[in-house]
């Protein structure tokens, strides 16, 4: 799915079509692949939790449209922001 043209994805109209296609998208997860928040990480809150995110992708294919599910985990710090960094 990485090598989907951006052009080829389908937009969601808006929230709520996010949320009606994506009812249980997101978790707060202990751990992901063997990494756990430490103290420190709490802490200094660079890290408190982890999230993860299911999002069905779709995209156009040819004469169809095909929905794919993309996961992504987030660290979120101390004060709710999301990264990537984990």
């Amino acid at each position: 799915m990485d090598n989907v043209d951006e052009h080829d994805v389908v937009f969601y109209q808006g929230v709520d079509q996010f949320i009606t296609l994506n009812p249980k998208c997101c978790e707060v997860i202990d751990n992901i692949k063997g990494y756990e928040p430490t103290f420190g990480d709490r802490f200094s809150g660079s890290t408190s939790a982890i999230v993860k995110v299911d999002v069905k992708v779709i995209f156009k294919e040819k004469t169809n449209l095909s929905p794919a599910i993309r996961t992504e985990y987030l660290a979120i710090s101390n004060c709710g922001k999301a990264w990537n960094g984990y």
